[in-house]
């Protein structure tokens, strides 16, 4: 009878390596997620990068380095902190038209082994772009890593989501900045409310086309309320009472909507 226990490992487990991070002169080996190995030249981690490098003093183990994130993400970080000459490509991959989910990944990634290049390239592209499509994970991104100017145009675009809280909330890791961003959509709530307070205490309840509109404009900021324009046609009746009143309305709402802290400074 064979007595001998099941092997608890594959026998024909084979390693997968990186195409581009294959040399086997490199000094350093690191271990995706999903297992796929990354063979580094160590003198060139901490010229570029704080998180991967190490002290000269380091003595370098020859057993792999297992990392959190998956080998696509990592692909692309090491073509930042290689030089062009070390692997295939002779540029750096663009992140312009980089798929969404693994943009964040990379930007994530970026930030937390401090890959100086990457990281700007990332927060450039929210900045002018990725701010207004997706300003869930960009608000996620800036607060968690200190760009504070960029937290504050992406948490005003949030409020315009069709579910800003919960689309926000699902989208935030850290609860602190959860507690902050609640707090500051408690203001633009406050809007709300002071705006259907001003507009039903109206005097002139008579006219039909000044109902129109107090009922067209809350439906607007509701659906928006970080656009405070009035609505850019005149009341039915055509009364200057009536439209001297939009006009000193858009001016009490706009002050207090100025009036609102940005999400940075809210406590």
């Amino acid at each position: 009878m064979d007595t001998s226990k099941p092997s608890t490992r594959s026998e024909n487990t084979v390693e997968k390596t990186s195409t581009l991070f294959g040399d086997p002169t490199a000094d350093i080996s690191f271990v995706s997620s999903d297992g796929v190995t990354f063979k580094i030249h160590s003198k060139y981690l901490g010229a570029v990068s704080e998180g991967f490098g190490a002290p000269e003093s380091t003595v370098i183990d020859s057993k792999p380095i297992a990392l959190a994130e998956a080998a696509e993400v990592l692909e692309v970080l090491f073509q930042f902190v290689h030089p062009p000459f070390e692997f295939h490509q002779s540029h750096q991959p663009s992140v312009k038209d980089m798929e969404i989910n693994l943009f964040f990944a990379v930007a994530t990634a970026a930030e937390k082994y401090v890959v100086y290049g990457i990281m700007n390239m990332c927060v450039t592209r929210m900045r002018y772009e990725l701010y207004e499509s997706h300003p869930v994970e960009v608000l996620n991104h800036a607060a968690n890593h200190g760009y504070d100017d960029l937290a504050d145009i992406a948490a005003a675009e949030t409020i315009s989501l069709p579910n800003p809280l919960e689309e926000t909330l699902a989208g935030l890791t850290d609860p602190k900045v959860a507690v902050r961003w609640t707090k500051y959509y408690g203001h633009w709530l406050q809007i709300l409310k002071f705006t259907n307070n001003l507009l039903q205490n109206t005097n002139n309840k008579n006219c039909l086309g000044l109902f129109n509109l107090i009922g067209d404009l809350l439906r607007h900021l509701t659906v928006n309320p970080t656009n405070i324009k009035m609505p850019a046609w005149r009341s039915a009746c055509g009364s200057a009472l009536c439209d001297c009143q939009q006009g000193k309305w858009g001016e009490i709402i706009k002050a207090e909507v100025e009036a609102i802290p940005k999400f940075t400074e809210v406590t």
